[in-house]
């Protein structure tokens, strides 16, 4: 509902478009039909269906991620539609909200869940300033699209064999390749 957020996101250079996905040629300038998946963020249950629905018909095979009002909503969403949908579990006006569904989405596409986990860990000592989201938030998050989540024994495996590796690059001296782990993908 408010233009002015696409247009600041625009001005970053992010890929955020504004306007309404119920006229085909309004996706047709999104190039919708070229993208992995779609993302519907729309607060507002009838707006939000409203999308989901516009969006279902001209992209039938599309992959579509979609904000639910409640569970009913979800469940309503996913059966009828083949969205996969979720009820915020964070106040809405808090930054955090998109960190595990951005990240559920992600590992959905197919990226690494190594990349993933540095993307969200990053964004979350930005916005939390090295504080953690509580991880049974992200995995209920998970849960709800549909995401395995390891349980503790292998998430412990992972954690030990980022360690090893981390410290075999230390012990080898290649001060190179610690920078390049340090930073983020886009920057290598």
């Amino acid at each position: 509902k408010n233009p002015q957020k696409a247009i600041q996101a625009r001005n970053k250079g992010l890929p955020v478009f504004f306007g309404d996905v119920g006229r085909p040629e309004v996706c047709e300038a999104f190039k919708i039909g070229k993208a992995k998946a779609v993302i519907v963020t729309i607060a507002e249950k009838e707006e939000a269906t409203r999308a989901v629905i516009a969006l279902r018909r001209l992209y039938p095979d599309k992959q579509i991620f979609a904000r639910a009002k409640d569970a009913d909503h979800a469940k309503r969403l996913q059966s009828t539609l083949d969205v996969a949908a979720m009820v915020p579990i964070l106040p809405e006006d808090n930054l955090l909200l998109t960190l595990p569904f951005g990240g559920a989405v992600l590992r959905s596409l197919g990226a690494p869940a190594e990349e993933v986990n540095y993307i969200l860990a990053e964004k979350r000592k930005e916005v939390l300033s090295g504080k953690e989201l509580q991880k049974y938030e992200e995995e209920a998050v998970l849960a709800q699209l549909g995401v395995e989540v390891p349980d503790d024994d292998e998430e412990d495996k992972i954690e030990e064999e980022k360690e090893d590796e981390k410290e075999e690059v230390i012990t080898s001296s290649k001060y190179d390749a610690v920078v390049a782990k340090a930073r983020s993908p886009d920057e290598q």
